[in-house]
Order: C-alpha cells, then structure tokens, then sequence
C-alpha cells in the first residue's frame, strides 16, 4: 500500500468518525467535556489540622519570612494524601531532593533538583503518602575557599563553607475531591 493511499482511508476514516459524533448529537461530545475536566487543586495540605512539620514556621502560611533550616526536613501528614504538587517559596536552595516515606524508614525520591535559580519552585509529582521529606543540598550563598599550598602538599584543594539553606514556606497539594451530586433523570 502506498504512502497516499493510507492518507486517503486514514481522512475517510477520520471524516466517518466525525460524522457518526456529529449525528449521535450532544451525548458524546458531554461524556468527552466531562472525561477531560479541568482539575482543581486542594487546599494546602500542609495546612492541614494535624500537619507536623521538623519545621513549624514551614508550614504556617507566612510566605514573607525566609527561614534558616536544617538540611533536612520531614512533614507528617494526620493521613494519608494523594499528592500531585509540591510548592517551596522564597527558597535558597539549588539543589534538594524530595523522598516519599514508603513505610517506617523507607523513603522513595519522587523529585529531584539541581542547578536552581528560583526564588519560586512548583514541582509536579505523584505520591499517596503521610510523610514526605526534602534533603537540601547546595544553596545560592555557598563559598568556595581557595586552598592553601604547603611544601608537604601534592595537590591544592578548595573548600567549601556552605551557606544556610533558606525557604519560607512549602506548599503541598492533591486535587480537590469531585463533588457527588444525585444525577437527574430525563424520560
């Protein structure tokens, strides 16, 4: 079969499947409107009565007030929640990992960055958990410190004196829960 003959049934068919939605009248094109909703985000999960954060002022709402961190931070969740987003404001941070918690100490990454430049870092992931936690690597304010030459010495190498890793407030959310409504029947 040649390359202009495909074209030719692949349009037919295309036309014929058109014009069959087209004749069943609205119905279809309802079932695709409502396959292919938009999705809603939930509220802030990390709002969410019971949340439990290694760092409380993470999660408290204040965007405006960067906070000094460890390099290491877990939030616990009250249960279990299907996490789609991940939001960290006002970050320092170049590098970071995000890890799901799989059980009692079991984690599995779900994110990792590197080379960050923004202020602003909205991740998309996918996780049903009630732990999550983020291993801070490299900030914006680490220093390289040249290394010094002694007689005994081959090589000469530098240093690091890392700066304070730094984020103001971390987000976390799932999609909002489709509402059941009682379906109206037409006769």
């Amino acid at each position: 079969m040649r390359v202009d003959e495909v074209v030719l049934r692949l349009g037919a068919l295309l036309m014929t499947l058109l014009l069959a939605l087209s004749m069943a009248g609205c119905y279809p094109m309802m079932i695709l409107k409502e396959l292919f909703k938009e999705q809603e985000w939930s509220d802030n999960y990390a709002g969410y009565p019971g949340t439990e954060c290694s760092e409380p002022r993470l999660i408290d709402g204040d965007v405006n007030t960067p906070v000094g961190v460890s390099r290491q931070i877990i939030i616990s969740f009250p249960k279990k929640f299907t996490i789609y987003r991940i939001i960290l404001r006002n970050i320092n941070v170049e590098d970071f990992i995000v890890y799901t918690s799989l059980g009692e100490n079991e984690w599995k990454e779900i994110a990792k960055v590197k080379g960050n430049r923004k202020v602003t870092v909205d991740l998309r992931v996918y996780t049903h958990t009630d732990k999550l936690m983020f291993r801070l690597g490299e900030t914006w304010e680490d220093k390289i410190i040249p290394g010094r030459l002694s007689r005994d010495a081959i090589f000469v190498h530098p240093s690091i004196q890392l700066g304070v890793p730094k984020i103001a407030e971390i987000e976390i959310y799932g999609f909002k829960e489709k509402e059941k409504r009682e379906e109206e029947l037409i006769f």
